[in-house]
């Protein structure tokens, strides 16, 4: 399984094609907008249903943003604008995601240090 799992990711890349342009691009923008505002609510009130600490919930929420195996699968069995469509989304949100992963605990304690700033001391 481990080894047919990297085949399946790059005959996924390869088979991308953009010479119908982007597809419904205020769909893209909402869906989009839209799956990362719903991971991060599921981080963060799981995380603190779990007992995690507001912080630690924000942290979670953001690096659940890059997730999106399932929409791999489905954009293999669609064709042509879907298919376009689809991989796009697929290529935003996985980018997206990356970037909120790694800049988590940055916007974690500028978000709750800011908080506490407001409160005061």
């Amino acid at each position: 399984m481990r080894l047919s799992l990297p085949i399946f990711f790059v005959y996924f890349g390869t088979t991308i094609t953009f010479d119908q342009g982007i597809p419904m691009i205020g769909l893209l923008i909402v869906i989009i907008l839209w799956s990362i505002i719903a991971k991060l609510i599921v981080g963060i009130f799981g995380g603190q249903w779990f007992g995690l600490s507001k912080r630690v919930a924000l942290r979670a929420g953001l690096s659940l943003t890059q997730r999106g195996e399932f929409s791999i699968i489905v954009a293999t069995l669609a064709s042509g604008a879907v298919m376009a469509f689809s991989s796009i989304y697929i290529l935003l949100s996985a980018t997206i995601g990356v970037i909120l992963f790694q800049f988590a605990p940055k916007i974690a304690k500028f978000i709750y240090n800011k908080q506490k700033a407001q409160l005061g001391p």
